[in-house]
């Protein structure tokens, strides 16, 4: 008898504890005035709505343009709980996730604050820090973000002016998920639409079926860059995404870079075409620099990338060869053909 107390006792513990993290939704429009229990109650704050959420919860936000503060702050940005789920591409209207139509309900995340010019914009638009891989971004267009600020290597304000996917440092990691997502119009010193920052730690994100156009940085990593030095880790995953017209000095569309840590992504079916660097790596620039850098690239192809040297890639390695290829393409697969 004790021992099937015991079993009770343990049996609503967990039902106390699953009902407490019963998921959450809530709703955003760019008209809302409400709390964002319903379409009918929605909100037009979509931070505040992310502060409000907890593990486990889904925020919806309806098509039209966000930003992420209504004054001039440049240094804030949608940022994005662990756990979370965020969702674009609603009408309004919809009762359930599949109703969605992301590519007929556009649906913007834009750091265009300020004056009319970008020099003012948001340093970044979406923030992700020591986010876990249940932490998703899906059905968005990210635009407008300016890292253009002062500060050491892989400093927000300098980094990603798209998302800045933080995981640096001893013992953190960031492995969001990002789909369906358009990146274009970011620029920065590094990574003009994508840092993952995993300087004595760990970014591994996954993006899904995205587009990463017309970006710019300064320096480095035209639409990403993936920094895993100092003992760090960056080996994020890219499937069918498109890498097109971003522009740097290094690494056009992307660059990995270990320095005496690792940087070995996968790239799956994607596409790298018209990227321009103006010294090394039209697509894509790998460096070891006492690292390991061997990033994977499967059923890819690049296309008319440009750079002084190293067109479709160029690969600085002082230990191994660089990269792993896998049905590496200089010609369009079939997915890609118009």
């Amino acid at each position: 008898m004790k021992g099937l107390n015991i079993t009770l006792i343990v049996i609503t513990l967990v039902l106390i504890a699953q009902s407490s993290i019963a998921q959450n939704i809530f709703y955003v429009t760019t008209a809302g005035t409400g709390q964002g229990t319903s379409w009918h109650d929605s909100s037009s704050d979509i931070n505040a709505v992310l502060f409000a959420a907890k593990p486990g919860d889904m925020v919806w936000v309806a098509r039209g343009t966000y930003t992420p503060t209504p004054d001039n702050n440049r240094s804030t940005a949608f940022m994005m709980p662990s756990d979370v789920k965020m969702y674009g591409g609603f009408a309004g209207t919809e009762t359930e996730l599949y109703q969605r139509n992301h590519t007929a309900n556009t649906t913007v995340l834009s750091g265009a604050i300020g004056t009319p010019s970008t020099a003012d914009n948001s340093y970044n638009v979406v923030v992700f820090k020591h986010a876990s891989a249940a932490t998703v971004l899906d059905g968005f267009t990210i635009q407008d973000g300016t890292g253009n600020g002062e500060g050491t290597t892989g400093d927000r304000n300098r980094c990603g002016g798209g998302i800045y996917n933080d995981g640096a440092g001893r013992g953190n990691s960031s492995t969001p998920s990002i789909a369906n997502c358009t990146f274009i119009n970011n620029s920065s010193r590094d990574g003009g639409a994508v840092y993952n920052n995993g300087i004595s730690g760990k970014a591994n994100a996954t993006f899904t079926d995205c587009v990463f156009a017309g970006n710019q940085a300064d320096f480095d990593g035209g639409a990403i860059f993936n920094d895993g030095r100092k003992g760090g880790q960056s080996n994020s995953t890219f499937i069918n995404c498109e890498i097109s017209g971003n522009s740097a000095n290094y690494g056009g569309g992307v660059i990995n870079y270990a320095g005496a840590g690792e940087s070995s992504p996968v790239f799956q079916n994607c596409l790298f075409s018209n990227n321009q660097a103006k010294v090394r790596g039209g697509g894509m620039y790998n460096m070891d620099v006492e690292g390991v850098c061997e990033p994977m690239i499967k059923h890819c192809a690049f296309a008319q990338n440009d750079a002084s040297t190293g067109a479709s890639m160029e690969n600085l390695s002082t230990v191994r060869p660089s990269p792993k290829r896998e049905q590496f393409a200089l010609q369009a697969p079939r997915e890609w053909s118009n």
